[in-house]
């Protein structure tokens, strides 16, 4: 894994010991091979590494590289049908395995589902219990997350493959398994087993009872795809979204089985000596214990670690080795071994003060899915490939009716059905970008308990309370009143608020004067008047508004993640400094450290541009954009896709660098915004808008679309950056009405590999052609917005998706 280091750590650190075959330690001792003041280092010293990525040219040269083939399409052939899949059910495999190597060179999304060694054991074993390739392919691949984009690419990918190999269910192999049996398995305890459906479990654990769990039909299914991986010996990853019940299912779970566990809760600032060490400060004394990582290896528990996708890279491949049978050194010298036999028999290297691992322990990993707006690590593309994935479903309507009447034992049934529907509406809100958050069941559950309660309380007002921090958001907030109201009151909207008292309108005519004072003081120091400011508010309309501030949490997170404080030491409160030992043990109370907050300011001698992300936001102005705006408004939402970047990197430019083009029969570069120059007021951007507008209103006929892809790649790579990105939107005329070739635009846009493109076309009309356009187009080059009040949602979406995975 010597590839997963950062660039030049593992020259810098391993170089003298290779070359010179000397190297100075961090406690002042020195290896050598000679001399009479150093630890003498034997001849038949040797360094092997493993890396999957032979591009690492800074420490390449250090070594002697042999390249290990993968296995050919021969010997998958056999593997499979030794272990007795059917020889049709293997070439289908074979094919699907091929189609993602080959999308995948071109689409990074694509990679965790990849056809590897490992990946095709795990689908072998899985057959032997689904006896359906379909079932084992989606078992072994269920952590992959699919947004839209990621949906279509796998789509595309798997049609493609069904066309090339002339097999016509591969499409079929990654869609999820909708259709179960009508009744949903049972869970059966006897004095030595457990079975759940149809898979039987020897155990002579007792088994315990969970509090306030509810059996669900589509947990019980999860509850069985689990113990069929348990039987095998996986460790298990769950991955779901946030208040699906990851935590009271796995509790659940663990009681069936009778397992005791020990429980890690990951943050951000975890690191590798808090997993394998644990201080504690008992009465004005410093012990040392054995952390719960430590303490279930050795016991035999399960290690439950919650929010694993918080967790910094060392944490996240210590699990990962553990979890491959490795061995670990712990912090304080000591190591967890595995004592078994192994692959190539006992083990001779077993010391007194080494930590045997019990054969009974297990690691349970919890996740939330990778994606806005749980902008942590993506776990599966990690490690997904050595633990056993399961995706927490969503419930149905009937399931949530369920869960909640167990909660809410004395709330009408009709109640609970209406907060059901409203749910349901924002979660349909949510994911067309209205909503800035997902709404889940522990909301409701809340809700529930508290209307159990309290009977006699407004049902409203209560689901209002709830939702009271969006009240900021005024347009929000009503519409999420009217969601509310119109499932639990639909006849009786409510009044609209009165001030009553003399003091009361007093104080609102004085808050308002105040307010509109420091307005006028803040337009003043951006030299805008109240008319552009005006126009400018009407622009940005409140889905407009969403949007943005969706992308713009989702950014601030990711800049919250790279840039981190410094810690600082020797205070009075936060976490136990290991470093604080001595004043520990003389009495000081300032044995303490937290992390200093970085109040992130823009300054341009702080930049460092090889650390940024270029985007390239290439924009179809032409006249057809003009004229067929009153029809669709494809004018104007590209409008919005200008100001949809803008604001979102408005106080990201240390992050963020970024130039809009436009494009039209006239010319094929009409810089709007240039890199390293981003808008700073609002007149400034009001006048791109008017410079788009007019451009559009003004320009010759024709369309230089493809020209305009081209130089927007040499403005991208002309500065060294972190990631480059280039979004291209149109109406799609230039094959149409201009005759330019669709292989110009696919060659276009696959011309540098360094660069992420991405083609939004938009239209209302001509369906066909743009079908047909995209695709010509690579996969998931290409994506069509029909309705072009999705063309802003699909920008976010594609800028949060390929930002992501590169």
């Amino acid at each position: 894994g010597v590839h997963r280091l950062p660039r030049g750590f593992l020259a810098a650190v391993l170089e003298p010991l290779i070359t010179d075959r000397m190297l100075h330690l961090p406690d002042g001792t020195r290896l050598g091979s000679t001399g009479n003041e150093c630890i003498h280092i034997d001849p038949a010293f040797r360094i092997i590494s493993i890396s999957c990525d032979e591009q690492q040219s800074d420490w390449i040269g250090l070594f002697h590289v042999h390249n290990v083939p993968p296995w050919s399409y021969q010997e998958k052939f056999e593997f499979l049908s030794q272990e007795g899949i059917p020889q049709t059910q293997v070439r289908e495999l074979l094919a699907y395995g091929e189609a993602c190597r080959l999308a995948a060179q071109s689409e990074l999304a694509l990679l965790p589902l990849l056809l590897t060694t490992r990946n095709l054991v795990a689908v072998a074993i899985a057959y032997k219990e689904c006896k359906s390739i379909k079932a084992s392919v989606n078992r072994v691949f269920a952590g992959f997350h699919r947004d839209k984009i990621r949906e279509s690419l796998v789509n595309e990918t798997l049609t493609t493959a069904a066309g090339n190999s002339q097999e016509n269910t591969i499409p079929a192999l990654l869609q999820n398994l909708k259709i179960r049996q009508s009744i949903a398995p049972c869970v059966r305890l006897e004095s030595n087993s457990i079975s759940i459906g149809d898979v039987e479990f020897q155990n002579s654990c007792p088994t315990r009872t969970t509090k306030q769990f509810v059996d669900i039909d589509l947990q019980q299914w999860l509850l069985r795809d689990l113990l069929v991986d348990w039987k095998v010996g996986k460790h298990i990853l769950v991955i779901g979204s946030q208040g699906v019940g990851k935590n009271i299912f796995i509790e659940r779970f663990l009681d069936i089985m009778g397992r005791d566990r020990d429980y890690l809760h990951l943050h951000r600032d975890a690191t590798f000596a808090w997993l394998t060490s644990a201080r504690r400060l008992r009465a004005n004394a410093l012990i040392i214990e054995d952390p719960p990582l430590v303490r279930a290896a050795i016991m035999g528990h399960v290690l439950v670690v919650d929010e694993i996708d918080k967790a910094p890279p060392e944490i996240l491949y210590t699990l990962r080795a553990l979890a491959l049978g490795r061995d670990l050194n712990l912090a304080d010298g000591r190591r967890l071994i595995y004592s078994g036999s192994g692959t190539f028999g006992a083990r001779d290297d077993i010391d007194q003060k080494d930590l045997r691992i019990c054969d009974r322990f297990r690691i349970v990993l919890l996740a939330n899915q990778s994606g806005y707006p749980f902008t942590g690590r993506d776990v599966y593309r990690e490690i997904g490939d050595v633990f056993a994935t399961h995706r927490a479903p969503r419930f149905d309507r009937s399931s949530q009716i369920r869960l909640l009447r167990a909660y809410g034992r004395h709330v009408p049934v009709k109640t609970i059905a209406a907060l059901c529907a409203a749910w349901d509406e924002l979660q349909q809100l949510y994911e067309i970008g209205r909503l800035t958050y997902s709404v889940s069941p522990r909301e409701a559950i809340k809700i529930l308990v508290h209307l159990n309660k309290f009977q006699n309380d407004d049902p409203m007002q209560v689901i209002e309370d709830v939702l009271a921090f969006d009240a900021f958001d005024t347009d929000l907030h009503d519409t999420l009143k009217d969601i509310v109201h119109r499932h639990f009151s639909p006849d009786n909207p409510p009044a609209a608020p009165t001030i009553s008292t003399t003091k009361t309108v007093a104080t609102h005519l004085t808050e308002k004067r105040i307010y509109a004072e420091a307005r006028r003081a803040s337009l003043h120091e951006a030299q805008t008047t109240d008319a552009e400011a005006r126009a400018y508010q009407g622009l940005l309309e409140p889905s407009l508004k969403r949007q943005i501030a969706m992308l713009q949490s989702a950014l601030d997170q990711r800049r919250q993640q790279t840039r981190t404080g410094r810690w600082l030491r020797f205070q009075p409160r936060g976490d136990l400094d290991e470093h604080a030992i001595v004043e520990c043990a003389l009495g000081s109370e300032r044995i303490y450290k937290y992390r200093e907050r970085i109040a992130h300011v823009y300054e341009p001698s702080m930049v460092y541009p090889a650390q940024r992300t270029r985007i390239a936001l290439v924009l179809d102005l032409s006249g057809s954009m003009y004229t067929k705006d009153n029809v669709d408004g494809r004018l104007r939402r590209c409008v919005e896709c200008a100001l949809l970047v803008i604001e979102a990197c408005r106080d990201l430019h240390s992050e963020y660098d970024y130039a809009i083009f436009g494009h039209s029969g006239s010319t094929s570069a009409l810089e709007l915004v240039s890199f390293g120059s981003p808008p700073a007021t609002i007149k400034d951007t009001l006048r791109i808008v008017q410079r788009m507008i007019e451009h559009a209103r003004t320009c010759k006929s024709g369309d230089k679309t493809i020209a305009a892809v081209r130089r927007a790649l040499k403005a991208i790579l002309k500065a060294p950056a972190k990631e480059y990105l280039l979004f291209l939107i149109s109406d799609a005329d230039f094959a149409s009405s201009y005759g330019e070739s669709i292989l110009s635009l696919n060659a276009a846009l696959t011309a540098e590999v360094r660069v992420a493109t991405v083609a939004l076309f938009v239209a209302s009309d001509n369906r066909a052609h743009i079908e047909a356009l995209c695709r010509e187009l690579p996969v998931g080059r290409g994506a069509a917005c029909y309705d072009t009040e999705d063309l802003v949602s699909s920008l976010r979406q594609a800028f949060l998706c390929y930002s992501n995975i590169m």
